[in-house]
């Protein structure tokens, strides 16, 4: 029984600074949290993301301006216990930099909820535009359904185009969002 709520109280506390304090109530083994003042130390002492050797021939790494230009207060906040330690809740962040992302009537679910993290990485990527994965796959991370013109699809993607050649992933005015 025991046992039991331990494991309970462990799987609802997840990753959060909540989570972890949960965490450490438990188990001797879980690493502090780095104090306030170390969390851009890397950053700012001039360490970069580290990308192997074998990476760097074959890819270019792309920079969030902001972190590039090691403005870190432009997201993150002095508060950690507020937002996350952001400064502004998560789903409203990115807008205060990208407003009008979502300028037409249609909003794609990820945008109209503000899980921009959903398609892009906050910092860096290996994919244009900070992407999670290559422009010919980020789509498919989510849009397993069958496409109704499955034929049209495939036969435009033997030719090289991809979802976002068509289709703007943030709005549109058209109900599959075409561009």
């Amino acid at each position: 029984m025991l046992i039991s709520l331990v494991g309970m109280v462990v799987g609802l506390a997840g990753c959060g600074s909540t989570g972890h304090r949960m965490m450490t109530i438990f188990f001797n083994e879980v690493p502090a949290f780095p104090g306030s003042d170390e969390y851009c130390s890397d950053y700012e002492s001039g360490k970069t993301p580290t990308v192997s050797k074998e990476q760097q021939k074959d890819v270019t790494l792309v920079l969030h301006l902001p972190y590039k230009e090691k403005r870190c207060p432009d997201c993150h906040s002095q508060e950690k216990d507020v937002n996350d330690g952001l400064v502004a809740p998560r789903n409203k962040l990115c807008f205060k930099c990208h407003p009008d992302i979502a300028k037409h009537p249609r909003v794609h679910g990820p945008v109209a909820d503000g899980d921009c993290l959903a398609c892009h990485l906050p910092h860096s990527s290996s994919n244009p535009a900070l992407l999670i994965t290559s422009r010919d796959r980020i789509c498919a991370e989510c849009h397993t359904e069958q496409r109704l013109a499955a034929t049209m699809h495939e036969r435009l993607s033997r030719k090289g185009m991809v979802c976002v050649d068509c289709h703007d992933p943030h709005s549109s005015s058209s109900k599959i969002f075409l561009k």
